[in-house]
């Protein structure tokens, strides 16, 4: 019979090495916000913003958070047509949600960084409303 104590201290080395190497064994570290590592500043994330027809920015906040975060993944370092089927999906997905698009008059989608202890915000594109035909 193997003995216990020699089993635990293994597995608790073997974690320690993952953690210390930084590798990755699935399923142990397959996890998105595990999978590899990363500095802050090498972090970037897509958010989308609605502009209202009076000029206030309000931040989408979809029913489900990864909605936004799986069309943003998909939209860095992305060609132009990309953005445009992001900013779609956005407005479906608001659609959906049976919300009112009538008070808006573009959409922002916003690069967000971590850079010397700060968010910066960059502005990749700006789409307006009547880009978009009514369905």
């Amino acid at each position: 019979m193997p003995d216990i104590d020699a089993i635990f201290l293994a597995g608790l080395a073997a974690c320690l090495c993952l953690t210390i190497f930084k590798l990755d064994l699935w399923p142990l570290t397959r996890y998105t916000m595990f999978s590899r590592y990363a500095e802050p500043e090498q972090i970037r994330a897509i958010r989308f913003a609605l502009r209202k027809t009076d000029g206030q920015r309000v931040w989408w906040e979809p029913r489900c958070y990864r909605y936004q975060h799986r069309i943003g993944e998909q939209l860095l370092d992305a060609p132009p047509a990309r953005v445009l089927w992001g900013v779609s999906e956005v407005l479906r997905l608001i659609r959906i949600d049976g919300g009112d698009l009538g008070q808006y008059s573009a959409v922002e989608v916003v690069e967000r960084r971590w850079n010397e202890g700060e968010i910066h915000e960059r502005t990749v594109a700006a789409v307006p409303m009547g880009t978009f035909r009514a369905v």
